[in-house]
Formats: C-alpha cells, structure tokens, sequence
C-alpha cells in the first residue's frame, strides 16, 4: 500500500515537472528572433506537436509586444499545421482575419485562399468562392506564380461546383492561355495540367462536347509527355465520361474500370463517387443493372460516410428510386426518395425545396404503390379476406382525403393570420397596468425603470443576442430583481418572453420594409434579431403569429411579385 502511494506521488511529480519545462521552454522560445522561430516551424510543418511548439512561441511572443501582424502569421502557421484538426485548423484562421482586419499583412492572400479551401471542404462552395475572390482582389503585385495560378483555379473550381459553368471556362482558360503565352508551362507544369483537366470537365458539364473532348485530349497528351501518371489516368476517366454522352457506354465502361483504381488515393470522395456514377449508368444502358446497382449504392455509401454533397451526384437517388418503382418495392423507393429530398435540401441555398410540389413527388407516388401493393394482394388472397382488403383501402383513401382538407384548412388559416400581419401596424409599447402599490418599488424607482425599458426599446437593444435580465439591469443602473419584477407587473410576462415579443414585432415589421431581409436564411434572420438558434426563433415566431416564419417570407415575396 504504502509502495502504492509513493509511485503515485512519483507520478504526479513527473507530471508537474514535465509540464514546468514545457511552460519554460516555451518562455525561453519567445527570446528568439522570429526569423529563427520561423526556419523551425517550417522544418516541424508535419509534426503537429513540435510545430504547435513553435507556432505557440512565435504567436506568444507577437501578443507580448502588440504586434498583430506578426500575431496574424503565427495564427496562420497554427493553422496550417492543424490542418488534420478541421475545427481547430478553422478557429485559428478566424483568428488571424480578426487580427487582419485592415487586411495589412502580407499573408492576407494566403488567409482567404485557406479560408476558401477550409470552405471547400466544408461543402459551403458559395461562401468558398467569396474567400478566394478576396484572396485574388488582394494578390496585387505577388509574385508567387503557383500561388496566383493556385487561387485562380480555385476560383474556377468553386464555380463549377455551384454550376457557372461558362464563368469557369473563362477563368480555366485565361489560367491556361497566360501560362502558354508567356512560355511557363514547363515551369508550372501541374498547374498547367491542372489548367487543361478543369478546362475539359467545364466544357463538358456545359454540353459543349467538342471543345471538351479537345482539351482533354491535349491534357491526356502533355500528361503523357511530362509523364504525371496520375494526370494521365484521370484524363483518362474524363475522357470516358464524354464517351458516356456520345452513348459509347461499352468504352465508358473499359476505361473506368481500368483507370479508376488507378486514382483512388488521389482524388476526393466527390469525384470519386461521380467516377462510379458514369460507370454505373453505363452498365444499365447495357442492361447489367445487378452491376450497375451495385455501383449505385456505392455512391450513397460515400455520401452518407463523408456527408459531401454535389448536384452532380444529385441523379443517383433517382435512378435507386426508380429502380425500386419499377421493381414494386415500397420500402426502398421510400428510403430513396426520402435521401433524394434530404439530398436536395442540403444543396438548396434558401431551404426551399420542392415546397409546392412535394405532394407529387412523394407522397402520390407512395399511395400508388400502396394501392398496387393492395391490388396485388386481392389477387392472392381467398375471398373471406376480400372485406377486411377492401375496408383497408376505404380507411386509406379517407385517410388520405381527410388529411388534404386538413392541410387545406390549415393553409386557408395560415393565408388569414398572414393577411393579418400585413395589415396590421406597428403599435408602440405601453404598460398594460397602472403604477399600483402592490408593487412594493418605490413610485418614482418604478417609473424610472420604465422610462429607460422604452428607451432600450426605441434603442432596438432586444436585438443584442447577448443580452440578459443582469446586463439590462447593470445598463440602465438597478438591480434584476426590481427591473424582474417591474417587467412581470407590467408587461404581463417574464423576462424571457418580454424579449421574445419585442423582437418578433421588430422582424415582423423588418420582413414588410425590408426586401433585401427576405432573402436571408432562417438562420441568420435568428441571429439578425437576437435568437442564439433556428428553433428558439421559430417557436418563438410562431407562438405569437401563429404562422411559420418561413410561410410569412415566402408569401411576402409572392405579394411583392
């Protein structure tokens, strides 16, 4: 026992000790000169704890001397060191844009290039673009060709991504046509061939065949010639592709099974899926659908892993889901009907999805295939079991009408309460009480508190998210509980739902005034009025309108309209 207790205390010596050298190494690393500190964090750049070291250091000892630029570039280095680390890799480079605010350093390129790709992986590609369009507005007089060439391809890429195809040719071109120009396609060769492959799937998804097949055609050459295998082997998969739209399925199908293993390891998990979606809908044409199925699945595998979607991508639910119509098979055409309304959700940008006709796309289809399934079945069941069939079907049916005049009531409802609020105007605040003794505040204290919540009200400050009942009370100088229980005499409410009242008048109004508000996303109108998050709003929305806030936009833009 008492050999025990000694290892023990051993132990947490050890530990203390190892962690006051490491505090101490750290102090000694900032007496060196950023220059040095720097040749060490590049040579460590793939050894995150030794790197995290240095990084610290150099970060360290720029916050010691209010040096934010330099503090700009160690968060940079923290950075791209945690690049493994996505979250962290992300929380660094908002804190150098935050220290960078006037965009003075010289790694501000750099920052929005990350950013952009950190996006890009995210699958936000819209906001991904904006990033690398910032990083080429501040490249000005770089001199980093490969890094210039670098932006320029991301900006293409990005545009390919949200379907700008004809914007991307351009940007791919102009990439391709500088470096042939000015005679530095040997220099920048990957780039080059980067240039040239992108150029090539441009054309393609914008059905300008010729011209894809022609630039892929030379990038399939140069890859040859500067023997870079793996450009070589994905021309060849793209090369495949448009034999798929010539409806040379047999070729389409040889070369991706011959070069697709050929560059796993090297492409990402988009382009990996689109590889098996051409391979599998080749082998359909050609009515292997046992192997083209197999591939299909394949697809939703990695999509559901990686949770990376693509409108590229977007067909392979349909062709599942059609393929378990035809096949009569209710459970998987529901499943992948259901992936392909998530599928689209996520890559809708407002969230507004196949509103209006959902209905035709879901739910017929599922009462036609119930209906086959029950026709089916009469055919095979004796004819004691006819009744209970045939009462399953009535029961279906009125189900099915009751609940149409359910949500078209509701709808004729949620019309009358959103003609309401557009008609109704704003009416200011005013106590619902008189000042009464039962209150047990002083006259004057009660008045003075009302007076300073109408300020705070014609102040807006309900829309600060961070507000609470003990920061009000500190602003307009009492304490919570008189301001708790003023609130509650006189308002009729708590806190909490005084709050929630005010800012679900103000973006009530807002949306009315506002055009350019309507087109925000349900998030960030939360966020705009003061809710930490989507479902406090909504609830909140709708307790007081009794319509969604969604619903109350959509018909604002149709009365605009």
């Amino acid at each position: 026992m008492i050999l025990r207790i000694i290892s023990f205390i051993l132990f947490l010596f050890i530990i203390q000790a190892g962690n006051s050298q490491n505090i101490n190494q750290n102090d000694s690393l900032i007496t060196k000169s950023y220059k040095d500190l720097y040749e060490k964090i590049k040579i460590n750049y793939d050894n995150v704890e030794k790197g995290n070291i240095y990084a610290n250091a150099y970060l360290k000892k720029a916050k010691k001397r209010n040096d934010n630029l330099r503090a700009v570039e160690g968060y940079f280095y923290l950075s791209e060191i945690n690049t493994k680390d996505f979250n962290n890799s992300l929380k660094y480079l908002d804190s150098a844009l935050l220290y960078n605010r006037n965009n003075k350093s010289v790694f501000t390129p750099n920052i929005y290039n990350r950013k952009g790709a950190l996006l890009h992986i995210k699958g936000d590609y819209k906001l991904a673009l904006e990033y690398y369009l910032k990083a080429k507005k501040n490249i000005n007089s770089y001199n980093n060709q490969n890094f210039i060439n670098s932006v320029e391809h991301n900006i293409g890429l990005e545009r390919l991504r949200i379907k700008d195809f004809k914007n991307a040719s351009i940007v791919f071109k102009n990439g391709y046509q500088y470096l042939v120009k000015n005679n530095l396609k040997t220099k920048h060769i990957n780039d080059y061939l980067n240039f040239l492959h992108s150029l090539s799937i441009s054309y393609f998804h914008d059905k300008k065949l010729d011209s894809a097949f022609y630039y892929n055609q030379l990038h399939i050459k140069e890859a040859k010639t500067y023997n870079k295998l793996s450009q070589y082997h994905t021309s060849r998969i793209i090369e495949a592709y448009i034999n798929y739209e010539k409806e040379n399925y047999q070729q389409t199908i040889d070369s991706i099974s011959k070069y697709l293993p050929q560059v796993k390891g090297t492409v990402d998990s988009i382009n990996l899926a689109i590889s098996n979606l051409y391979l599998g809908k080749s082998l359909k044409e050609v009515n292997n659908w046992k192997a083209a199925l197999k591939q299909f699945k394949k697809i939703d595998t990695i999509i559901q892993n990686t949770q990376k979607y693509a409108w590229e991508l977007k067909e392979n639910y349909e062709l599942l889901y059609n393929y378990y119509k035809n096949k009569n098979d209710l459970k998987n055409q529901l499943l992948y009907i259901e992936k392909q309304l998530h599928f689209d959700s996520i890559l809708d940008s407002n969230g507004d999805i196949l509103k209006n006709s959902i209905s035709n796309q879901y739910d017929i289809p599922k009462l036609v295939s119930k209906k086959e399934i029950l026709i089916t079945k009469l055919k095979e069941k004796d004819r004691k079991k006819s009744q209970a069939i045939y009462l399953t079907i009535i029961c279906t049916v009125l189900l099915v009408l009751i609940t149409f005049f359910f949500f078209k009531r509701r709808e004729a409802n949620y019309k009358k309460r959103f003609e309401i609020l557009l008609q109704e105007k704003k009416i200011p605040h005013k106590p619902l009480r008189a000042l009464k003794k039962e209150l047990k505040i002083p006259k004057d204290i009660v008045s003075d508190i009302l007076n300073k919540i109408t300020v705070f009200e014609e102040q807006k400050g309900f829309l600060d998210g961070s507000i609470t009942l003990d920061s009000l009370a500190k602003k307009i100088e009492t304490n919570s509980n008189y301001l708790s229980k003023v609130i509650n005499f006189h308002m009729n409410k708590n806190f909490s739902a005084y709050l929630s009242n005010l800012r679900i008048n103000y973006i009530v109004e807002a949306l009315k005034e506002q055009p350019k508000l309507r087109k925000y996303t349900i998030k960030a109108i939360a966020f705009e009025v003061g809710f930490n998050n989507v479902k406090s709003f909504t609830d909140a929305f709708y307790k007081q309108t009794k319509i969604h806030p969604s619903y109350y936009i959509r018909e604002l833009k149709k009365k605009v309209k």
